[in-house]
């Protein structure tokens, strides 16, 4: 992918990431995106992702997120919606975590 134009790499992620049947190419696509310079599409993308049927996507996003949510607040709120909402404990647990970390700074 790294001979791919920029823009065309995104929309093939994002695109993998919104509608891709299958969960394991989700996961996969959110590992990419942890290796891309984050953009808003992307972002908006990941914090989509959060409310994901499966755990292993939401998870993952979760964390690709948190990295990021000091170029982008809106992820804060998209975690805290995921830490009140989610049908995971151990994920909403996780969730409050982050959020109770970044409080204390």
């Amino acid at each position: 992918m790294r001979f791919i134009d920029i823009g065309v790499v995104d929309d093939v992620l994002l695109h993998t990431l919104m509608s891709d049947p299958d969960p394991q190419p989700r996961v996969q696509a959110v590992y990419a995106v942890s290796f891309r310079v984050p953009t808003g599409s992307l972002i908006s993308g990941l914090e989509d992702s959060l409310r994901d049927t499966s755990r292993a996507v939401r998870s993952s996003a979760l964390q690709v997120l948190w990295r990021n949510h000091f170029r982008f607040p809106s992820s804060i709120t998209a975690v805290k919606e995921l830490s009140y909402n989610d049908p995971d404990p151990e994920l909403r647990k996780q969730a409050l975590t982050l959020l109770e970390n970044l409080s204390q700074k």
